[in-house]
């Protein structure tokens, strides 16, 4: 018997200026949610190497922090990269319905991918967040340091320059903020921006974790999977 394809919504950005794009419809998205939970809590007769697959589940929910079997875990994901608004605005949903239902929301930044999207831009201007010479050669993002504190300055300088007779005070000032103060602790460029872009949306009141995926990999339940 041949399944048939599956069939999906026409999607299409709004071309009005603040409309979204939600699918599927935020309704059905916590009844799915509900649904999976439901079905993967009790999968007792699914097993990977032996072990039942609720109890990886609930072990891998718990190395990232999410220890409360019962409460529905939202997530979404992305490259580590200075993201534009459409993936931001999935930190916003994930927050939503995890307040909606009592449950918890979660960012995964891929930290494995290719280097790209760190030019940080502005009107008639623009600068690489790091000054780490391999960034157009690193194999991955998380090799990349984290910019020097005389990168950083000029680059604030230039922005706050550039930005002196905008009719509003940008955010990304704040984002450049945390990242001189998070550059100086964090090993890598993804962490430090990772966490700054973390420290804004919770300014802003949203309320979701936010973690670099490379130590999951290492986590016994996702090796297990694998």
């Amino acid at each position: 018997m041949n399944a048939s394809p599956a069939t999906y919504a026409d999607w299409k950005a709004p071309a009005e200026d603040g409309q979204t794009l939600i699918w599927p419809e935020p309704a059905d998205l916590l009844s799915q949610t509900r649904g999976n939970h439901a079905a993967l809590s009790k999968a007792h007769d699914v097993t990977i190497q032996n072990a039942p697959l609720p109890q990886l589940r609930a072990k891998q929910r718990a190395w990232i922090g999410h220890t409360d079997d019962e409460a529905l875990l939202f997530a979404t994901g992305h490259q580590t990269e200075l993201i534009h608004p459409g993936v931001w605005i999935k930190d916003a949903l994930i927050h939503t319905a995890a307040q909606a239902t009592g449950g918890a929301a979660y960012h995964f930044a891929v930290d494995t991918d290719s280097p790209k999207h760190l030019q940080f831009k502005w009107p008639r201007g623009s600068s690489p967040l790091t000054d780490d010479t391999s960034m157009s050669t690193a194999e991955w993002s998380g090799l990349l340091g984290t910019p020097s504190p005389q990168h950083l300055t000029k680059l604030t300088a230039d922005f706050s320059a550039a930005s002196a007779d905008w009719p509003f005070k940008p955010l990304a000032g704040e984002f450049l903020s945390s990242m001189r103060r998070l550059s100086l602790e964090a090993q890598s460029l993804d962490v430090a921006m990772v966490n700054a872009m973390h420290e804004l949306d919770w300014k802003l009141g949203l309320r979701h974790h936010a973690m670099v995926v490379s130590p999951i990999f290492q986590s016994e339940p996702y090796l297990t999977l694998v």
